[in-house]
């Protein structure tokens, strides 16, 4: 039995359709993106994936967004080697550990209390992890 998301509202649920995705891509003979850890995130929460029917295109559009931004991050930190990267709406995106950015890069991902806390159970952290709830009155550091 995996994680169960029934603290997640509708609205958190979202996070769910694009970790999907990019599982789905990992596992095409010719992935775009090819994130294998997505997959194994998938497959650790208690969710029916299938009935959500994505789509093939919704998942080549998630899988090619993921990699552009991935490739843009990581030139624009090459030539801001100190630079700070927020994401926001992250959900369960592992963009930081695709991208490796080195260790004066600092990283912050932002997204709904529930999302942040199944993020921080079920993506590795690099001992760097920084994650920012996002309420209506502003944004908390955890």
């Amino acid at each position: 039995m995996g994680i169960a998301i029934t603290e997640l509202t509708p609205v958190e649920q979202t996070a769910l359709v694009t970790q999907y995705a990019r599982a789905l891509d990992s596992r095409w003979p010719r992935p775009i993106l090819g994130d294998t850890l997505a997959d194994e995130i998938a497959a650790k929460i208690d969710y029916d994936f299938q009935a959500l029917g994505v789509p093939s295109s919704a998942v080549r559009q998630t899988a090619l967004r993921a990699k552009m931004l991935d490739e843009q991050v990581r030139g624009f930190i090459s030539e801001h080697p100190d630079a700070v990267v927020v994401a926001l709406d992250a959900g369960l995106d592992t963009g930081m550990l695709r991208v490796k950015p080195p260790a004066t890069v600092d990283w912050y991902n932002v997204d709904l209390p529930n999302v942040i806390a199944l993020r921080n159970e079920l993506v590795p952290g690099d001992g760097r992890r920084s994650t920012c709830i996002r309420r209506a009155s502003g944004c908390r550091l955890d």
